[in-house]
């Protein structure tokens, strides 16, 4: 058996012991969570919702009787596959742990699944992008992430859109270059779903799909915007993320201003989006005053 307390020793499968992930393992993983991005992890958030998944693959690393690492296989609909939750020990971190789970996870995939499977990561993760290329997968897009705070005024330019209003986004939708660019999918907390007709009848059933028409105008749309679920954050504000937004290029600074006002009705405190890393798409966010992610997301398929 490897000794990982010699440098650059590399672990191997007869090293280690990969199973379902049991009950009893939370507090390893929550210990694990503790040492990933300083401390502001959003494992420890989902664990009730991946031990419920009967449907995807949730799994632990094991060596020599300690659980040190871990990663979640979820199904986001027919055909459609999403890899998250990679989280290695910090004491393993370098011993080639991160490759073997993720080899494995790929593996489950293939067994269990077909159709797309997908993952995001922080750009700057070479290690993960290294993996990427060696088990198929491709860069699609890559995003910038951006956050501002919501306004107290009022905006008469959006309207909330129904379920019968379904053909007219999705005619929207098709006609959109950025709905192509951000490669037809819907982003909620590092998380890129494809859309497809139950998606969006979804959104638009919990009345989070909006028109807009800076003439106040609702019955020509102008532009289109679905936001994701009210969540609070770490620090207890009230959080609202844009699944996606649009409209023509030389209405886009006066669009987004007008998410801000929206933020601030719906009663949150903040409001982030990531968007396709394009000028054309990031420049209304940085001369609108956001604030830009220290981290750009990027989006892996195979």
């Amino acid at each position: 058996m490897s000794d990982i307390t010699q440098p650059n020793t590399r672990l191997t499968y007869e090293d280690v012991h990969i199973r379902p992930a049991e009950e009893s393992d939370r507090a390893a993983m929550v210990t694990i969570a503790e040492g990933t991005w300083e401390g502001h992890d959003y494992l420890p958030y989902v664990l009730d919702e991946w031990f419920a998944d009967d449907k995807g693959v949730f799994r632990v690393m094991v060596y020599r009787d300690e659980v040190v690492a871990l990663s979640k296989l979820t199904q986001l609909g027919e055909g459609e596959w999403w890899l998250e939750g990679l989280r290695v020990s910090p004491s393993m971190r370098g011993h080639g742990a991160a490759r073997i789970m993720h080899h494995y996870m790929v593996s489950q995939a293939r067994q269990i699944g077909d159709g797309v499977l997908r993952f995001s990561t922080a750009s700057v993760n070479q290690a993960i992008a290294k993996l990427a290329m060696e088990t198929g997968f491709q860069l699609l897009s890559t995003f910038a992430s951006f956050e501002i705070k919501a306004q107290s005024a009022e905006t008469a330019n959006f309207w909330t859109l129904i379920s019968e209003d379904l053909p007219q986004v999705r005619e929207w939708l098709n006609q959109s270059d950025y709905f192509e660019a951000s490669q037809q999918s819907f982003e909620f907390r590092w998380k890129w779903r494809l859309v497809n007709d139950g998606l969006l009848q979804t959104y638009l059933s919990d009345g989070r799909v909006y028109g807009w028409n800076p003439d106040g105008d609702s019955k020509t749309m102008r532009g289109l915007l679905i936001i994701n679920p009210i969540y609070q954050n770490h620090d207890e504000e009230m959080m609202v993320s844009v699944a996606f937004g649009d409209t023509k290029a030389d209405l886009r600074s006066q669009f987004w201003g007008d998410v801000t006002a929206l933020a601030g009705s719906v009663g949150v405190d903040y409001v982030q989006a990531k968007v396709v890393d394009l000028p054309a798409y990031t420049k209304p966010f940085e001369d609108g005053g956001w604030e830009a992610g220290e981290t750009r997301p990027v989006l892996y398929s195979r």
